[in-house]
């Protein structure tokens, strides 16, 4: 195994990798199923994620927000407490 490789392991799957299987009564058959389920992991150690392709929102998604958002000020605009001083006597 290519060091690369190998360190990339330990840095995916940590230092020590330990499978315990006792779903059979037989020893053997658990040393079977063990060994296929510490392959996968190795497996699935290698594999490379994809990498996350950043997205944006459309133009309707933003001019819907802005207006929840001015929908939103508005209604607590219109809780707050009204100054005396500014009514016209």
């Amino acid at each position: 195994m290519a060091p690369e490789v190998r360190q990339q392991l330990i840095d995916r799957l940590g230092e020590e990798l330990r499978v315990a299987v006792d779903d059979t009564r037989s020893q053997a058959r658990n040393r079977e199923i063990a060994l296929d389920r510490l392959e996968e992991r190795l497996r699935s150690g290698l594999v490379n994620a994809k990498p996350r392709k950043p997205t944006r929102p459309t133009r309707r998604a933003r001019r819907r927000r802005l207006d929840d958002k001015r929908r939103r000020a508005e209604t607590k605009r219109g809780r707050a407490r009204i100054d005396p001083s500014s009514f016209d006597r």
